[in-house]
């Protein structure tokens, strides 16, 4: 299991909170919203006047996982109580919606927060910069607890070219690879038509596919990213058989 925060929180409402709870596509499996009201969280998002306006993000569990229905309300309990720490239950918002690529397949718990304290208004960020210190602790705890697979795993991949350029870009370049590695640790990316579908379902749009790279362009604020390194390669497969 991994917990990861998407690097956007810009824009309305509707954008975030439509993707978590859209059916297009997925019909076999449609999202289940297990927390929240989809319709509040958006108003709430809307109603902030900040730039930075809600947190997405997802705790994504391998296919041999099987979190049962209390295993997932444990995580979902823990998160917030992390997240959190302090609040009451009448002072934040989150919407939790469950994703299975195929009825009965994958466990992915996505979740949207207005990033506002509900008696205060003041801002709420509950992933600041350094997140993985406060994160990273619970998520080992559960997986160790659970049994379930680690993203400190040794056959974690990480094979980018790292590049030279400002910080914020260069954290956002490596927030991306690094959901991408935690998505092949998953289990849920085995090849690089994998990992173009993991960018799309993350809000970016794939601009260009090359034979040692691929191209993406964040839909909300139009910066782009040229992707380079092995898990990017047109032959690349997790499958050493594969290449």
């Amino acid at each position: 299991m991994l917990i990861k925060f998407f690097a956007r929180g810009t824009g309305s409402g509707r954008g975030p909170v439509e993707y978590v709870t859209k059916g297009e596509g997925r019909e076999t499996a449609p999202p289940v919203v297990l927390r929240g009201t989809p319709e509040r969280t958006c108003e709430l998002i809307d109603g902030i006047a900040r730039q930075w306006r809600y947190t997405s993000g997802v705790i994504s569990f391998a296919a041999e996982d099987a979190p049962s229905a209390a295993d997932q309300r444990q995580v979902m309990d823990e998160f917030e109580c992390t997240a959190f720490a302090g609040l009451e239950e009448d002072q934040y918002d989150i919407l939790w919606v469950r994703h299975q690529h195929t009825e009965g397949s994958r466990v992915e718990l996505h979740f949207v927060v207005p990033r506002v304290e509900l008696s205060t208004g003041k801002a709420l960020n509950i992933a600041p910069p350094g997140w993985q210190r406060l994160y990273d602790p619970l998520r080992d705890a559960l997986n160790w607890e659970k049994g379930w697979a680690r993203p400190d795993d040794p056959e974690r991949a990480r094979e980018a070219v790292p590049v030279r350029e400002r910080p914020e870009r260069l954290a956002d370049r490596e927030a991306i690879t690094g959901y991408l590695s935690e998505r092949i640790v998953a289990g849920d990316v085995q090849d690089r038509a994998g990992i173009v579908r993991a960018l799309e379902e993350a809000g970016l749009e794939v601009t260009r596919q090359g034979r040692e790279y691929v191209s993406v362009k964040d839909r909300e604020t139009g910066e782009k990213w040229r992707l380079k390194g092995a898990i990017y390669a047109e032959g690349w497969s997790r499958d050493p058989a594969g290449g």
